[in-house]
């Protein structure tokens, strides 16, 4: 047991983001202005993580987002001031998470 517990530390981390994006009434989101802000900061999908609520006019994304290259990326600070920039996005939310 021991080993895996050195092997866990020696193995590279891929850092998980859990993301709530909340858009305005009436917006329709696209998948690919998100993932081109991700993918520009080393981040993807997670594969089979999204999922999307439509309450009356208003659609909301949940979904996780993983490090590609292992090395450090983005902080969550900065995805934040980059979501600020995307039109349509009413609210958000950036939450570290586990695979």
């Amino acid at each position: 047991m021991m080993y895996v517990v050195r092997l866990e530390t020696w193995l590279p981390s891929h850092h998980v983001i859990a993301v709530m994006l909340r858009y305005k009434v009436g917006f329709n989101p696209q998948i690919q202005t998100f993932h081109h802000l991700i993918s520009a900061h080393q981040y993807g999908i997670e594969k089979d993580s999204l999922a999307i609520t439509q309450q009356g006019n208003q659609t909301e994304w949940h979904l996780k987002i993983v490090n590609l290259t292992g090395n450090k990326s983005e902080s969550i600070a900065g995805l934040s001031d980059q979501l600020k920039l995307i039109e349509g996005i009413e609210d958000f939310q950036l939450t570290y998470s586990h695979n």
